[in-house]
């Protein structure tokens, strides 16, 4: 009477047996972002990242990522750096929480190429744990997350440069205004050129939250035949005060066809030097006249070509 029930159980366990041993894997699955890029403000919170396969998984598959960029962990974000894209599904998310700090920072980097306050999360893949390859297009395997700064932006210090080529007027003259932030270990760091121009004018603003420091200014004669050329840096306090309690200080200087340097793209020479002290500048510095060209002895620093020519 055991037999029956003995042979039921063996052919049972041999069906199992077989049915394993003859299961077929599918191809790997490709394994893509969905997006390149993704911006969102500093106060989000939670951001995700979202990763697409081709097709529904075949068992749950693991992503580790290699995570890059200003924005620095724990500091500014927090994440696992780990996704899962969960069996018969066919996308999962990366999950970073933002860190809502009250210091403003920016990427010089994202100002230089998007125009934007902030910082910056290059995200890519490390390890695929499961039945998925990565896409054999490169541009679809990597993120890049842009965290706007949501710190209040006002304006500091207004500066405007004028010039006089010697009859009242401007004359042929151009000129350039190139402000940069002067790091005690880095040295000069370029910020911005002007983006109020006239035919005769230059202007240049400073935001409150930036860093407080040593900041320097490059004046430089771009181009003309003017000799003499009398300019004039004017400094108007939008909110604090310049040295002495004002609101407003100018400083003098005069360029001849020796300073003359319109070469782009080559380091300018920083004439005149500021201090920021939270709202409050603390110094002024009187413009040195390098001996030939718009450039000489003294600090020098290097724009990008787009600061030169507008």
């Amino acid at each position: 009477m055991k037999k029956p029930l003995i042979l039921f159980f063996f052919f049972t366990i041999l069906f199992q047996f077989t049915s394993c041993k003859d299961e077929v894997v599918p191809p790997p699955a490709t394994l893509t972002f969905a997006s390149k890029v993704t911006v969102v403000s500093e106060d989000e919170g939670l951001v995700l990242i979202t990763l697409n396969l081709d097709k529904a998984a075949y068992r749950d598959i693991v992503i580790d990522f290699t995570i890059k960029g200003s924005a620095q962990l724990t500091t500014d974000y927090e994440t696992t750096a780990t996704a899962t894209i969960l069996e018969g599904t066919t996308s999962g998310d990366l999950s970073i929480t933002l860190i809502d700090d009250t210091e403003f920072e920016f990427d010089q980097d994202l100002i230089d190429l998007a125009g934007i306050l902030g910082e910056t999360l290059e995200i890519s893949l490390a390890r695929i744990t499961g039945n998925a390859l990565p896409s054999e297009n490169s541009e679809e395997i990597s993120h890049l997350l842009v965290i706007r700064e949501n710190d209040e932006v006002e304006k500091s210090l207004t500066i405007d440069l004028s010039w006089d080529s010697g009859d009242g007027t401007p004359g042929d003259v151009d000129m350039d205004l190139i402000i940069f932030f002067i790091d005690p270990e880095d040295g000069p760091i370029f910020l911005a050129a002007s983006t109020s121009i006239g035919t005769g004018f230059e202007k240049i603003t400073i935001a409150t939250p930036a860093p407080d420091g040593l900041y320097g200014l490059a004046i430089r004669y771009y181009e003309g035949i003017s000799d003499n050329v009398t300019f004039t840096a004017k400094f108007t306090s939008e909110k604090g005060t310049l040295p002495g309690g004002l609101t407003e200080a100018t400083r003098i200087g005069v360029y001849t066809q020796a300073n003359l340097n319109g070469e782009e793209n080559k380091p300018v020479q920083i004439v005149q030097t500021f201090e920021k002290k939270g709202s409050d500048y603390t110094a002024v510095s009187d413009i040195t006249i390098p001996t030939s060209g718009s450039r000489g002895k003294g600090l020098w620093g290097q724009a990008p070509a787009s600061a030169y020519r507008k």
